[in-house]
C-alpha cells in the first residue's frame, strides 16, 4: 500500500520535446503581467519601507542587529542588501531579489506539478498560478511573501527527489528550505506538520524521513540563534521580534482590540480583521469567504472548488476515471490547503489575506492543471482556456488599476526644482519617495514658514493646498497600498500644503 502511494506522488515521467521552452514562455508571460503596471517600491509606512531602512543600515554598516521583525527577515534582507550595493539604490535595483524569488518559485511549482502530474497538467497550472494576481503583482514588490513560498516548494521538491532516491542528503537540504521559510516569516511553521503528515501517508520509513528534516531545518534555526547569540546577547531574537510585532497599533484591527496580548488563539484578533472583501457573516466563516471573494486570489481557489462538484456529478453518472493518480491526490492537496489556512487563521490568528496563502494558490493551480490533463477533448479544452483568459484578463485588469508612485515622484521632483530649499516634505510622503535623491534632502514634517509636499487620498480638501496632483484614471486598490498611505477608495493626490501662517496663493 505505501509503495503504491509513494508511486502515485514520484510518478516519475520522461519528459516531452519542448517543455522548457512553453515554461520559458508561461514565465515570459509572468513578466509581461507584472511590467505591465509595476507596482515596485511603495513606502508610506509598509513593508517594503521597513525592508528599505534595514537595508540601508545593513549597506552603511555590514551588518545590523535586527531592531524588528521586518530586519529580521535575512533570506530577503541580505541578499537584497547585496543587490544594492552592488548596483545602487533604485527601483529596478529593490525589484532583483523579488523577481528572481519568483521566477524561482514559477519554475520549482513546474517541475513538482510535472514530477506529479506530466507535462501538460504542469504547463497549464503554471499559467493558472501566473494568472492569479496575488502572485504576479509580488514579484516586483520587496516582500517576504514570494520567498517564503520559494523555500517551501524548495522543500517539497527536494523531499520528493530525496525519498524517490532514497537520498538522505536531499532531506536534509528539504529540512534546511523549511528552515529557510521559517527565517523568511515564522508562520511558515505551519507547513511543516503538513509535510510531515504527508510523509507518513506516502512515504515508507517517514520517521527517517522526519528526522533528516528536523536535522536540516534545526541546523538553520540554530544558525540564525546562534548569530543573534553573538551579535546581540539574544539567541532568539528574531522569534522575539515576531512576536512583539503584534502590538504595533494598526488600521486593519479596531482600537477596542488589546494589542498587548499574544495573538494565538486569541478570537479578538480572528473576529475583527479587516474584512479584504467586505464580507461579514460571523467571524468563523468571514476569513475565508472574504479570501475567496478577493480578486487578488479568488478565481485560482473558487475555479477549482467548482471543478470538484462537477468531477463529483461526473463520478456519479460513471463517465470519468476515479482511479486517476491526480484525483486520488485532491482530497489530500484540499486537507493540506484546509490545514494551512486553519492554522494561520484560527491558531496563529493570522489577518486572512490574499498574500498569506501563496501556497494554497499553488494547490488551486495544480487542480486547475490535472483538471485540464484529465479531460482532452476538444469541449474540456475550450473550456479550460476559457478559464484561463478570464483569469489573465482579470490580472490584466487589477494591474491596470494599480498606482504607480513614479508619476508623483516626478512631479514632486519637479516641485523641488521651482522652490529650491523652500519645501519640507510629509512623513508619508518621506518615506513613498525614499529613492528620490531631491526629496530626501527634505527636511521631514512641518517646518515654519515652508510648504510642505504630501501624498494622500483627497488631501486637496485642505483649504491650505496651493498645488495638486493626481493622475487621471489612477485608482490605488492593490492589498496594502491603500493601507499605506490610509487610501479608502478614493484617488490618491500629491498636495503642497501652505504653512498655517500663510494664507494660500491660487491653485495652478
Amino acid at each position: 500500500m505505501i509503495a503504491a502511494r509513494l508511486k502515485i506522488v514520484l510518478g516519475a515521467r520522461s519528459p516531452t520535446p519542448g517543455f522548457a521552452l512553453r515554461l520559458a514562455a508561461v514565465a515570459l508571460l509572468g513578466l509581461f503581467l507584472m511590467s505591465l503596471f509595476p507596482l515596485g517600491y511603495v513606502g508610506g509606512g509598509v513593508d517594503d519601507g521597513r525592508y528599505l531602512e534595514a537595508i540601508r543600515c545593513i549597506v552603511a554598516e555590514g551588518y545590523c542587529i535586527p531592531a524588528n521583525h521586518w530586519a529580521a527577515r535575512l533570506p530577503l534582507v541580505l541578499p537584497a542588501s547585496a543587490a544594492v550595493s552592488l548596483l545602487g539604490e533604485t527601483r529596478a535595483t529593490l525589484m532583483l531579489v523579488p523577481l528572481a524569488y519568483g521566477l524561482g518559485s514559477l519554475l520549482l511549482f513546474a517541475a513538482l506539478a510535472r514530477r506529479i502530474a506530466g507535462d501538460r497538467a504542469a504547463l497549464v497550472a503554471s499559467v493558472a498560478l501566473v494568472a492569479t494576481p496575488v502572485f504576479v503583482s509580488r514579484w516586483s514588490r520587496l516582500n517576504v511573501d514570494i520567498p517564503e513560498l520559494f523555500f517551501l516548494l524548495a522543500a517539497v521538491f527536494l523531499l520528493l527527489a530525496a525519498v524517490g532516491r532514497d537520498r538522505s542528503g536531499l532531506a536534509v537540504m528539504a529540512g534546511a528550505a523549511i528552515g529557510l521559510a521559517v527565517l523568511s516569516r515564522t508562520t511558515a511553521i505551519a507547513a511543516a506538520p503538513i509535510i510531515v503528515v504527508g510523509l507518513m501517508l506516502f512515504a515508507s520509513r517517514p520517521a527517517r524521513w522526519t528526522s533528516l528534516l528536523a536535522l536540516g531545518g534545526g541546523g538553520i534555526l540554530a544558525a540564525e540563534a546562534a548569530l543573534h547569540a553573538v551579535t546581540a546577547g539574544r539567541p532568539l531574537l528574531s522569534w522575539e521580534l515576531a512576536h512583539a510585532h503584534t502590538r504595533i497599533p494598526t488600521t486593519v484591527l479596531p482600537s477596542t482590540v488589546d494589542l498587548s496580548r499574544s495573538p494565538i488563539l486569541n478570537p479578538d484578533y480572528i473576529a475583527n480583521w479587516h474584512r479584504s472583501a467586505g464580507i461579514e457573516v460571523h467571524w468563523l466563516v468571514d476569513g475565508l469567504l472574504n479570501l475567496l471573494a478577493d480578486p487578488m486570489i479568488s478565481l485560482t481557489l473558487v475555479v477549482p472548488l467548482a471543478l470538484a462538484v462537477a468531477g463529483w456529478i461526473e463520478r456519479r453518472k460513471g463517465s470519468t476515471d476515479a482511479t486517476a493518480t491526480p484525483s486520488r491526490l485532491h482530497p489530500y492537496l484540499a486537507g493540506a490547503a484546509a490545514a494551512y489556512f486553519s492554522t494561520l487563521t484560527f491558531v496563529l490568528a493570522v489577518h486572512p489575506m490574499a498574500r498569506m496563502f501563496l501556497p494554497i494558490a499553488c494547490i488551486g493551480a495544480f487542480a486547475i492543471g490535472t483538471w485540464a490533463d484529465g479531460h482532452r477533448q476538444r469541449v474540456d479544452r475550450l473550456f479550460i482556456a476559457a478559464i484561463l483568459a478570464t483569469m489573465l484578463a482579470s490580472t490584466m485588469i487589477g494591474r491596470s488599476r494599480t498606482v504607480s508612485l513614479s508619476a508623483y515622484e516626478k512631479e514632486a521632483e519637479r516641485w523641488v526644482r521651482t522652490s529650491p530649499n523652500q519645501l519640507s516634505i510629509s512623513p508619508t510622503a518621506a518615506s513613498a519617495f525614499a529613492l528620490s535623491k531631491p526629496l530626501r534632502q527634505l527636511p521631514v514634517g512641518a517646518v515654519d514658514g515652508r510648504p510642505m509636499i504630501a501624498i494622500g487620498p483627497g488631501c486637496s480638501d485642505d483649504s491650505r493646498v496651493t498645488r495638486r496632483f493626481a493622475p487621471a484614471g489612477e485608482w490605488p486598490t492593490l492589498e496594502g497600498i491603500g493601507r499605506a498611505i490610509g487610501v479608502t477608495g478614493e484617488p490618491l493626490a500629491l498636495c503642497l500644503i501652505s504653512p498655517p501662517d500663510r494664507a494660500p496663493s491660487p491653485r495652478p
